[in-house]
């Protein structure tokens, strides 16, 4: 899957970049702008500037509807206008 972010609206637009349609949106926080995914695929975490907000989506979750959406597995608080994020192993 291919994450969009659209920080007018505040959410996140999946896409399939095999077939280039629109699987699904989730509504993530204020001004989503960075998002990175685990080294294992489970979880995208989406970085919502004005919100100061990480949304955290489970791309295993995702269902082929516009109408449906994507179910946000959890946000956490992550500061004021959060910038990037890395994830490592440990």
């Amino acid at each position: 899957y291919l994450f969009v972010t659209n920080a007018p609206t505040g959410d996140v637009t999946v896409l399939d970049p095999e077939t280039r349609r629109v699987i699904a949106v989730v509504a993530v926080g204020e001004e989503p702008h960075f998002v990175t995914v685990t080294p294992d695929d489970g979880y995208a975490l989406i970085l919502s500037r004005r919100s100061g907000t990480m949304g955290v989506v489970r791309p295993g979750s995702v269902v082929r509807s516009r109408a449906r959406g994507v179910p946000l597995y959890t946000t956490i608080a992550v500061g004021t206008r959060p910038v990037s994020a890395a994830v490592v192993e440990v």
